[in-house]
């Protein structure tokens, strides 16, 4: 174990260039999110009828559905659910972000007795969390683009990805690979939540390593022993390492796929807007 811990200390384990996850940023990029923007833009900022401003204020969403038209409203909720799946993506880039350090190892320590190991496991949770819920509001807009009427509750694999219509739009395929790329993540999130037990961070790295580290760390917290640090400290750095190359490889996956999928959804919302324009009862109630 020493060894391993030596070697790793040897090849200068520390990251030299720490980076941010620009998910967000390659999101907005994309037309879909810019044509919404520019439809929901005089909702929000512009002077507008007092009727249709309303929904800048604290107004229940079904009072903004009926002051809004159709069309309006088609925007502004679909606009909504992109704006969720934008926050979970800014969890998952917080997650990371947090990964990179321990701060002040010494306060957490020894005022709050939170190790390393529980920094490692709280904010990789917290990574897994908002992974699995980037799937749900995948769903739930998907929901909202195709305007199929369904609850954000019932948006499901089965009730979305098995859709008639969202088959026929040829949108199913890259729903089920965004769905298994996040699925990994899936069990062991919701063993976490609602029993607070499941596989821990050396478990999914498959690592005996950050176990025995975990322990010398409890022991440095709980006893008078003489530990060595450098090994305590270089052992996490390994860790911490691999945790960031899991983030990092899953979130190019994500943003490659999501791409693919926001490219159609820009179609369907488009159509949808369309037909609403046309439409003779496209007036606000």
């Amino acid at each position: 174990m020493i060894v391993w811990c030596e070697a790793a200390q040897t090849q200068d384990v520390r990251r030299k260039a720490k980076m941010k996850l620009d998910i967000v940023e390659e999101l907005a990029k994309h037309s879909f999110i810019g044509k919404v923007m520019d439809d929901i833009y005089p909702l929000l900022f512009e002077p507008v009828p007092e009727n249709a401003r309303l929904i800048n204020k604290d107004e229940t969403l079904e009072k903004a559905k009926k002051i809004l038209s159709p069309t309006d409203w088609y925007s502004y909720d679909v606009f909504r659910k992109q704006g969720a799946l934008t926050l979970a993506f800014t969890r998952m880039i917080q997650a990371h972000a947090f990964l990179q350090r321990f701060p002040s190892p010494k306060t957490y320590e020894r005022s709050f007795a939170i190790t390393n190991m529980d920094w490692l496991e709280y904010h990789f949770l917290m990574y897994m969390v908002s992974v699995v819920t980037t799937s749900d509001c995948v769903l739930i807009l998907t929901n909202s683009v195709f305007r199929l009427g369904l609850k954000d509750g019932n948006c499901n694999q089965s009730s979305i990805v098995e859709n008639m219509r969202v088959i026929e739009s040829k949108l199913s395929p890259d729903l089920k690979h965004y769905l298994k790329i996040t699925g990994k993540y899936r069990d062991i999130r919701n063993v976490h939540l609602h029993r607070a037990s499941g596989k821990s961070v050396a478990d999914i790295l498959e690592s005996q390593e950050l176990k025995f580290i975990g322990t010398l760390s409890f022991l440095d917290l709980h006893t008078t022993l003489e530990l060595p640090q450098t090994v305590i400290k270089d052992g996490y750095q390994v860790a911490t390492d691999k945790l960031i190359e899991i983030i990092e490889s899953d979130s190019s996956k994500l943003v490659d796929q999501l791409m693919k999928i926001f490219g159609i959804l820009e179609m369907i919302y488009l159509e949808k807007k369309y037909i609403l324009n046309e439409s003779p009862t496209n007036t606000c109630v």
